[in-house]
């Protein structure tokens, strides 16, 4: 099952970061407030780009298996920006958001022994919260003689 989602979710991201560099498929219908974001991100010439081309780079570290947790960990913000977008301004077609934010979470669960290492020392230490300890406040006493 792991191989079949991973090689899924993999085609899918080098499909639509292509999709960005050569319009292989039509612009979905838009609500505004998405038009005008997807405007903003258009206007600086660069933001596009760099999102195909990191779906492209991620797409292809999930398609190979020794890969495959890199690509999908370094994707995992990508994926919650793209179902924040269909969540806040496009609801409309919000499914294409959650299936790539799915299709992320359920690989990243998957593969959650390969970020075992990271999260280790989080994992095993208890953390102690301490509360500050007020300074101690000195009266002097004046003595007269």
């Amino acid at each position: 099952m792991r191989n079949g989602l991973r090689i899924i979710f993999g085609l899918f991201l080098v499909l639509m970061g292509a999709n960005k560099f050569f319009g292989l498929l039509p612009p979905p219908e838009l609500s505004a407030e998405a038009g005008q974001f997807m405007g903003a991100l258009v206007e600086t010439g660069y933001m596009l780009p760099m999102i195909g081309f990191t779906e492209i780079l991620c797409g292809a570290l999930v398609l190979f298996s020794a890969t495959a947790p890199l690509g999908v960990l370094l994707f995992a913000p990508v994926a919650i920006n793209i179902m924040a977008f269909h969540l806040f301004l496009d609801i409309s077609s919000g499914f294409m958001g959650a299936f790539v934010f799915l299709l992320n979470l359920i690989l990243g669960v998957m593969y959650f022994d390969h970020y075992r290492p990271i999260f280790a020392k989080i994992l095993t230490e208890k953390v102690e919260i301490r509360a500050k300890k007020a300074p101690a406040t000195h009266k002097t006493v004046a003595t007269v003689n």
